[in-house]
């Protein structure tokens, strides 16, 4: 409560703000640490079809479990999902198909894709105290914990979880890579430049900004978007809850695990509020042509598509009603797939044209 700061404030009142669980001094945003969970899905996902592991068509089986050696894992579904193909497994969450595409792709190939969209890396955005995250590595296993990288540590980084950690601008930034079709851009909270009399000297458009376009396949995005817009608009999609009836939103929740499930009880059998799984969703719209991108994460909220999804939808409808108001018939309703096709190379095209093949920005941009 801002109001703590009239005035002056308690030196009890100050421990509780500087010392207190819930940190609500801290910039979350860039200072927060977090797994990304099943947000970190399409990662995995663009390396299998980047590196020919799978195609759009490939189906891979889910029995509700996924077993190496002693160790056992579980679906999201403990009756398993069948045979699903990527798209499908984006749509409904599906551990085991990502268990068994990550443990192909393998801990290297994923650090090195991962590092391709930003992650593990400062966005350099214009705040202070931005964190890095963690992107594990064999090396950095041996030299913190002293001990080699096992095969079965790779499988619960396959789905956003083991000692992977993301800050939530991070999450979004590498979400606007797939929104962007593979452009990767420097975030910002500069909007425009103004002369004290109020002419404008540098527009948003003009705004010395990074850029990079990464060397991956259109069509792969594609897939993936698919993928995300299934999530929320397909029956059985995990973010269904996030669906408007005025634009279309592309999405993923995830579900950020605290501790294993077995660590959840206290003595007394009661379940410890602070030990639940941090609740997210991720998304942008319209999911055709994206304007804006939201991140939702409540701490300790259980649920990605029951907390997280239907806060993101309020968010998007608010913008699109208040701030930038979509014209009547917007692209989001009635789209097709062969059309969305068509909408995405055009977009692809442009910023070939803007940017280049290889991401470099013309002149002092």
């Amino acid at each position: 409560d801002p109001n703590l700061f009239v005035g002056g404030i308690e030196n009890e009142e100050w421990e509780q703000l500087t010392k207190g669980e819930d940190k609500p001094l801290v910039n979350k945003a860039v200072h927060g640490i977090y797994p990304p969970g099943s947000t970190f899905k399409m990662l995995v996902a663009m390396a299998g079809l980047d590196l020919g592991l799978i195609d759009r068509e490939t189906k891979l089986n889910c029995p509700g479990y996924y077993r190496m050696g002693r160790k056992i894992w579980y679906c999201n579904n403990r009756s398993g999902h069948g045979d699903v193909n990527v798209v499908e497994a984006i749509q409904v969450s599906c551990n085991v198909f990502f268990y068994q595409l990550g443990q192909q792709v393998g801990l290297d190939n994923l650090r090195n894709y991962a590092q391709m969209f930003g992650i593990g890396l400062i966005t350099q955005i214009e705040l202070d105290g931005e964190q890095s995250g963690l992107l594990p590595s064999r090396e950095w296993k041996q030299r913190v914990v002293g001990e080699r990288w096992y095969d079965g540590e790779t499988v619960p980084i396959s789905i956003g979880q083991g000692y992977l950690t993301m800050t939530p601008i991070q999450l979004l930034n590498y979400i606007n890579v797939i929104a962007n079709r593979g452009l990767w851009v420097q975030p910002t909270l500069l909007r425009q430049v103004i002369s004290p009399d109020g002419l404008e000297l540098i527009s948003a458009d003009e705004l010395p900004r990074a850029t990079r376009l990464l060397p991956l396949a259109a069509e792969h995005f594609d897939v993936v978007r698919e993928g995300m817009v299934r999530v929320v608009n397909a029956q059985g999609g995990t973010g269904r809850m996030a669906q408007s009836r005025r634009f279309t939103i592309a999405g993923k929740t995830g579900t950020s695990q605290v501790v294993g499930r077995t660590l959840l009880r206290s003595e007394e059998d009661e379940v410890d509020e602070k030990l639940l799984p941090h609740s997210l969703f991720v998304g942008f719209a319209p999911a055709e042509d994206p304007r804006i991108s939201v991140l939702v994460l409540v701490e300790h909220g259980r649920s990605g598509g029951r907390i997280a999804a239907p806060m993101a939808r309020k968010i998007m409808e608010y913008y699109f009603q208040e701030i930038e108001p979509l014209p009547t018939g917007n692209l989001a309703q009635g789209t097709t797939e062969q059309s969305r096709t068509e909408q995405g190379t055009a977009f692809r095209r442009r910023l070939v044209t803007a940017f280049g093949p290889d991401g470099a920005t013309p002149g002092s941009r």
